[in-house]
């Protein structure tokens, strides 16, 4: 599947509808620098992980994992939220829109993206939140455009069809481990940036599959041994 990409806009604050991002996500956000995903995981600047080593890891921090989209995690509305055209603040409530932070009414918000996912690598699976940018490059649509033509859809109880389109996407994605992660208060992991670069996934996932060789094959060895 192709991924589109969009002009990124690193906005200070986004909110989601059940959560937060925390300050530290934001300013690494805001201030990683520009190396290729290529460049930061060959260059170990940012580790490879599987799941199971990312839901046992005890360091804050990003790490890349590999994996595919197995289903999504959302409701009818909860897949995105409504944003101040002025500022990036979250509007709450029911029309006339209000932001606090400008103090003003707002009537024609826009529509952002707040895509909770479930993804599986084989070693264990994640739920993730892909935000605006990172939503509309694997949807390859954006909020608005979704959910102005999910009027079509024949059920107007769930999440609109269209966005199944991402289910069997499989990615390199950059996740956010937050202290909250860490200490159980939180199973929901934010999502920094993705990557659908078919070569390197290719390469990536054979490099897993030799070491993962490598390893069965010592445990053979070892028993054999034993013995």
């Amino acid at each position: 599947m192709s991924l589109f990409f969009f002009p990124l806009f690193i906005w200070i604050k986004r909110l989601g509808s059940t959560c937060q991002i925390t300050s530290q996500y934001i300013s690494h956000l805001s201030s990683q620098p520009s190396y290729s995903v290529s460049d930061e995981i060959n260059g170990a600047l940012v580790r490879l992980k599987s799941i199971e080593e990312l839901l046992n890891c005890a360091n804050e921090g990003s790490y890349w994992i590999l994996a595919s989209i197995v289903c999504l995690d959302v409701g009818k509305d909860d897949w995105l939220y409504k944003e101040c055209t002025r500022c990036p603040q979250k509007l709450e409530g029911a029309e006339p829109f209000y932001c606090k932070r400008c103090d003003q009414v707002d009537s024609n918000p826009l529509l952002r993206f707040r895509l909770q996912v479930i993804v599986s690598d084989g070693t264990g699976s994640i739920t993730l939140v892909l935000w605006d940018r990172e939503a509309m490059q694997v949807v390859g649509k954006t909020a608005t455009e979704i959910k102005e033509n999910s009027f079509d859809d024949g059920d107007a109880d769930t999440y609109p069809k269209a966005l199944d389109s991402v289910i069997d996407t499989k990615l390199l994605i950059k996740v956010a481990v937050s202290s909250r992660n860490i200490n159980g208060y939180d199973d929901v992991y934010n999502v920094m940036r993705i990557s659908g670069d078919e070569e390197l996934i290719t390469k990536l996932g054979h490099d897993a599959a030799v070491a993962s060789q490598e390893l069965e094959m010592q445990g053979v060895d070892n028993n054999v041994n034993c013995q």
